[in-house]
This record gives structure tokens, sequence and C-alpha cells, in this order.
């Protein structure tokens, strides 16, 4: 099984290396495009190229000097990794130096074979041209390990054809290799039953999705095509229902054949898998990855999963998973007896999102954060491209103390980082209660709500919102019972200047009333909306300065 995995200059990573777990399951997680897939690509490369050059020059020649040329690879062979030409295999699709010399792609794979010795073995790239490659060992004179012959990828299930005829072993790996599994499933399911498998595999299908598999159908010398009836159990009258062929079953029963048939058809080998809970149900995904552990244990086979469900990750033991936020992969961080406690209290999102931006904002609610990031917009501040994605906490009613322990178990995790608290102008907390890099600040005035009640702002919305619900003919008359609400019910100091003078008491109350008044229906997590309809010169000072504070701190993060 394989340990360890080195990488220059192959896709989406110009150098890289990370373990993994050789026994059992290694969980890659990450966003998209953050180089899950291409980690798991460079173990299937790696394994195509000793395949590739022990055919054509390891076993075809006895000559030292033809073996060191290296095999040529035409793009159609490539299996592994697919491309539409070979220089997107380099790293920024770049095959030259500055000075012109070629730049080679290394992957490196370590591991231990059955008697528990390590081995280590490497291959080269080198480009050849739009549809040519060159490749060979790093070093001549190692012994191929065995289990670079037994490596596999599966891509998710990409749709399954109404016909399909047997392909042997080569032309299946094509077909999975270009992104197109659901091509070969029957050919997969077929082999599960030449293996003896069949029965179990009809069992867990029956316990899962209460249908039966029906015997495979296959009959080459009168029809080339494979076909797997399945019934679903009897209804509720006692009948039994319909037989119905595989292609017309859903996207969650095929990716779970699909699955399946993958796993027994390769014993005593190593899989990657991508996304294997894609087209799936949270409740199918945690039935789906108990089997799936399951059955990999019995055939003594390693797993290593690129996914982006939470289901899978809060199953996964945290010394498995691997994340893939920076240039390379890396291990959640964290010592393991101080991480106990911490991740009974967060999920495992929270700490992927912790170790990927190293900064958390709490505010009480979604709705604060919401209207600060439309007040960022509006303002076109500097943090606006930032708040569009960043990781935040709920406090709930402003409570410091979930704010304070979300914060402090984040840090056993991710030690550098640094969070920010937008609190309401409530009790203030006492310094020495708050942990270091978490700083907090109150709003001037009551709460956040307070800083929208500018009588043009209300107005001008009231107008926008009866064009939505009651047309134009009935704005003029819902904008004079707006002014007349507001003039009626705000104190005149707010009238004259407003950005300088405030109401009494919380401003959420006051726009309840107001638009229960007004017969406009919306919630508070809705508020944002009426920041959006402000322009600059009616955002408050308080609020760019609480803008400017929370981006100080994030400027701060390396």
């Amino acid at each position: 099984m394989i340990k360890k995995i080195t990488i220059e200059n192959f896709k989406k990573f110009e150098k890289a290396s990370y373990d993994v777990n050789p026994a059992g399951i290694s969980l890659f997680v990450g966003p998209n495009n953050g180089g899950k897939t291409t980690a798991l690509q460079a173990i299937s490369m790696w394994s195509f190229v000793i395949q590739k050059w022990n055919e054509t020059k390891g076993k075809a020649t006895k000559s030292k000097a033809q073996k060191r040329s290296g095999a040529s690879v035409v793009r159609n062979e490539i299996y592994a990794v697919p491309v539409q030409e070979m220089k997107s295999l380099w790293f920024n699709t770049t095959t030259q130096d500055a000075k012109q010399k070629p730049i080679k792609i290394h992957i490196i794979v370590e591991g231990t074979n059955k008697k528990d010795e390590h081995w280590e073995y490497g291959v080269e790239l080198y480009y050849g041209g739009p549809e040519l490659i060159y490749c060979k060992p790093l070093d001549l004179t190692k012994e191929i390990p065995d289990d670079a012959f037994n490596i596999y990828h599966l891509p998710p299930l990409s749709g399954v054809q109404t016909q399909e005829p047997k392909f042997e072993e080569g032309k299946r790996r094509h077909i999975i290799g270009e992104g197109r599994p659901g091509e070969v499933l029957r050919n997969l399911l077929l082999e599960v039953k030449e293996k003896g498998r069949w029965d179990e595999l009809c069992k867990q299908v029956q316990e899962i999705f209460y249908v039966n598999l029906e015997p495979i159908t296959f009959f080459p010398r009168t029809h080339e095509s494979i076909l797997i009836y399945y019934r679903p159990q009897t209804g509720g009258r006692g009948k039994s229902r319909c037989e119905l062929e595989i292609a017309s079953g859903g996207s969650g029963f095929l990716q779970f054949l699909l699955l399946s048939a993958f796993l027994y058809v390769h014993e005593n080998s190593i899989l990657l898998i991508d996304e294997p809970d894609s087209h799936m149900h949270v409740r199918l995904q945690q039935g789906m990855y108990d089997w799936l552990q399951k059955i990999a244990s019995l055939n003594r086979v390693q797993l290593l999963i690129s996914t982006h469900s939470e289901v899978l990750i809060n199953g996964t033991d945290i010394d498995k998973i691997y994340t893939f936020f920076g240039n390379a992969p890396q291990k959640i961080k964290g010592k393991r007896d101080e991480l106990v406690d911490a991740l009974k209290e967060i999920s495992s999102i929270d700490i992927l999102n912790a170790q990927e931006k190293t900064f958390i904002l709490f505010t009480e609610g979604l709705s604060d954060l919401s209207i600060l990031k439309s007040w960022a917009n509006k303002s076109r501040h500097n943090i606006n491209e930032y708040l569009t994605d960043v990781f935040f906490g709920t406090t709930g009613d402003d409570q410091f103390d979930n704010a304070r322990d979300k914060f402090k178990y984040l840090r056993i995790i991710e030690p550098q980082l640094k969070g920010f608290f937008v609190r309401d102008n409530v009790r203030k907390t006492s310094s020495d209660q708050v942990p270091p890099d978490l700083e907090v600040k109150y709003w001037q005035r009551k709460e956040i709500e307070n800083y929208l009640i500018i009588p043009s702002v209300l107005e001008r919305f009231v107008g926008q919102q009866t064009v939505l619900t009651d047309g134009e003919l009935f704005v003029d008359d819902k904008k004079i019972k707006a002014r007349k609400y507001l003039k009626d019910n705000l104190p005149p100091k707010v009238h004259k200047d407003p950005l300088n003078n405030d109401i009494d008491g919380k401003g959420s109350d006051f726009l309840e009333k107001f638009f229960t008044e007004m017969g406009i229906n919306i919630s508070k997590r809705d508020y944002w909306k009426i920041a959006e309809v402000m322009v600059k010169d009616e955002i408050h000072p308080d609020i760019k300065q609480m803008l400017d504070d929370i981006w100080a701190v994030i400027k701060t993060i390396k």
C-alpha cells in the first residue's frame, strides 16, 4: 500500500508532498479546483507511466541505452489523465523554463509491500509535443513495486447508456479515465458475477433500496449488449411491481451500483475514488460510506477519496483527513489529545474553513452579516470582495460566550486563526475574558438596525417594494403614507440630520412596526435589502469605521 506521494510540475501542483493512510481510508477535502482530483490523478498517472514503460521498454529490450531514452506516449493513450493537449499535464501548462530547458514532471510514490518492507519509486515525464510525451523511471535499477499494477481511478457517475456491449479491461480503463464510468457499469457488474460476489451485492442493494436485482442477461452469440433488470419490492396491494432495466434507475441508485461493482471487482487494490457521494442524499451518503469502509476492509483495499460531503467528513477520523486549501495538501492541524474536546463542539466544516481562511467573523445572526456585506458593496470598501466568502459564526442574541468558546476550540485546530466580533451596544465584556487574537467591537448605536433608519432611505425602499407588489399605480400613495408615519414617529432631529441623530430604543423594533403599518411583509433576516437602496452618503461613519477595523485584522493574516 502507498503512504506518501511527491509531485513536481504536475497540473495543479508545482511542488507538493503529502502522506496518506496506508491502511483503510484517506479523505481529500477542499474547494472546487483545489487540487483533490489532481492528487488522485497523479497517483493514477504514476501507475500508468510505469505500466507503459514496462510494456514498451522494460520487457521489450535488454538495451540499457534504449531504456534510458524513455517510452513514447501519444495523447489518446493516456486513460489516467485525459487532456486536450499534452502541455495541460504541466503546472501552468509551462513545459520549458526561461532558458528554454525542458521542465520535467516528477511523481514519486512511497509505500510498503506485503512483507512490510519500504519501497520508493519515481517516474518522470518530459514534453514531446501537443500529442506526445516521453516517460521513464527515475531510477532504472529499482524493482517496480507490485502496487503500481493495482491502482484504479473512479470518477463520479456521468450517465448510463441504454445499450452496453462487453469491453475488455483496457477499453474499460480508457472509458473510465475519460470520465465516463457509467458506460461500463454493466461490464463491472458482470465481472462481479463472474467473481462469485453477485448474491452478496444483491443483498446489499435490497437492504438499502428495497429492490431486487434480477440475474444478468448476456448472450454474446445472439445479443452483444449486457442487460441487468431490477424489480421494486411488492407494493401495498401485495402485487409484484414491474421489471425495469437499470438504465431506468435513479442517479443515487446507479452511483451505488457503480461503487459496489468497483470495490468487488478490485480486491487487494488501491482505489482512487472521486466524490463517491455524488447524486446521493444525506441518508444514503451515510449508508454508502459505512458500507464502503466495511467492504474495503474485507477486500483489503486502500481507499483515497475526494469529497465535498459533510457526512463523509464527519464520519472520518481526523487523522485521515487531508485538506486542499493551499499550495500543497496537508493533514488537519492540531495535537490528537487536544482535539478530542474541540471536535465535540465544532464541525469538521468549521475546521476546514478555519484552516483555509485563518480568520472568522462573528455576528449575532446572518442578518447582521448580510447588512455588512451590502454596506461594504455600496461604499466600495476594500473588504467587499473578502466578505462575499468570509468564514463567519453566529452567536445568537449577541452572546459573547458562544463566540469565545468556538474561537477557543478552533484555535486548537488552527493556531494562526484570528477573529473579529461585531456586537450590538450591549453590556460590554471585560477585556480579560476576551481570548488573544479575537477582537471585539461594539456599535455606537443600540444595534445595527439603527443605522438603517434614515427617512429618505426608508421612503425609497417602500416605493421599490410597492412596485414589486402593487405596481406603479400605488407608489405615490405608499410613499406619502411612509413619509407621514416617519414624520409622526421619528424625532425631528432624525429628520433634520439622520447621520448624527439616533432614535431611542432598538431599531429592529421600530422597523417591525413601520413595515407592519406599511403593509410590507419583510422579516428581520431580509433587512439587508434596505441597505441595498442606500447611497454612499447615507452610510454612517460608524459603519465605515467598523469595516475599517475588520479589514485591519484581515490584512494582518499571512
